[in-house]
């Protein structure tokens, strides 16, 4: 072989040699950039994992508070039905009571019902304790009306400088 042969025959192993180490290099970097790329796409994979549970469970959060919400509006509307309930109870208790109160009234003899006023000896006009639901007597108001002229108020005394009704 001659030596220009030689040195191409030199010139072509270093040049197969060279083109095997860039192929080698090139694979390796492709690998590791694949590597690089995988171990990514795992970490957007584990966060979407993540977000997603999130949501799942700020979706349980708001289905569970709207639950709330919807029991307490049917817990206020028991508790509306309950006091309505209750406040008719309580007017017809005391519409009760004032029947009974006037029904002792009637029968009551110390209670003088001729002319709408009670007697002198009934604790309701003597300041002592009531009975419960019975009329009591404004000590401000003016007298009641009766039926005994002697127990009407005298009317003042006329003013002399007052000119004469006619």
């Amino acid at each position: 072989m001659s030596p220009a042969a030689t040195t191409a025959l030199i010139v072509v192993i270093v040049l197969v040699v060279i083109i095997l180490a860039v192929i080698l290099v090139m694979i390796g970097t492709r690998r590791r950039r694949d590597a690089a790329h995988r171990e990514k796409a795992a970490q957007l994979r584990d966060a979407s994992r993540d977000a997603q549970l999130t949501a799942q469970q700020h979706e349980v959060d708001a289905t569970r508070a709207e639950a709330a919400a919807k029991q307490a509006e049917i817990d206020a509307a028991r508790m509306r039905e309950q006091a309505t309930e209750r406040r008719s109870a309580s007017e017809e208790a005391q519409a009760e009571a004032a029947r009974q109160n006037e029904r002792a009234a009637r029968i009551d003899p110390d209670v003088d019902t001729r002319a709408g006023r009670r007697a002198a000896n009934d604790p309701a006009t003597q300041g002592g304790a009531s009975t419960p639901g019975a009329p009591t007597r404004d000590p401000g108001a003016a007298p009641a009306p009766t039926a005994d002229p002697a127990a009407r108020p005298v009317p003042p005394p006329a003013d002399p400088d007052a000119a004469p009704h006619n």
